[in-house]
């Protein structure tokens, strides 16, 4: 049985190239070749890294392979990608406990939990300074309800960087 995020329920928000293109610069600089994006829903993330010359290993739910889960033998430079908004916190422990560099696009909702992961292993944020129009069922939505960040370890100069 599928666990109840991976119902034909989920909502799968897409990632626009204007949120990624601020982090880029910062994966080259870093020697990033291989990428793990592992929610990557319709593959557009995927297909933008791999537009900037990234190799990129995409993987779903939908292909029974869960993040939160699965111990991958892949070999991978970093994590890169947008979480499933419920699953937020679980994916940011999951992503330190992995070890590797990772980004991770997430709204500036912070919990307890997330602060309190921040505190204890750091936490290097890319706070971009418009909201990022998601797409969903393939289009732009005309809003968004929060501000995000790529939520980083091992990727950026500095903890902070507005962009």
């Amino acid at each position: 049985m599928l666990p109840p995020f991976a119902t034909k329920h989920y909502q799968c928000y897409g990632t626009p190239p204007e949120a990624v293109a601020p982090l880029i610069p910062y994966l080259k600089n870093k020697g990033i070749r291989t990428i793990w994006e592992p929610a990557a829903g319709d593959g557009l993330l995927a297909s933008y890294l791999r537009n900037w010359g990234f190799n990129v290993i995409a993987t779903d739910l939908s292909q029974g392979i869960d993040f939160l889960k699965t111990n991958l033998t892949i070999l991978y430079d970093a994590v890169v990608t947008n979480p499933p908004f419920n699953l937020r916190t679980e994916f940011l422990r999951r992503s330190y406990h992995l070890g590797k560099p990772f980004c991770l696009l997430m709204p500036l909702l912070v919990n307890i939990e997330i602060a309190s992961l921040a505190n204890l292993y750091g936490v290097e944020l890319l706070i971009l300074s418009r909201r990022v129009r998601f797409i969903k069922d393939k289009k732009r939505m005309d809003t968004s309800p929060f501000n995000v960040a790529w939520f980083c370890r091992g990727i950026l100069p500095k903890q902070l960087i507005i962009a």
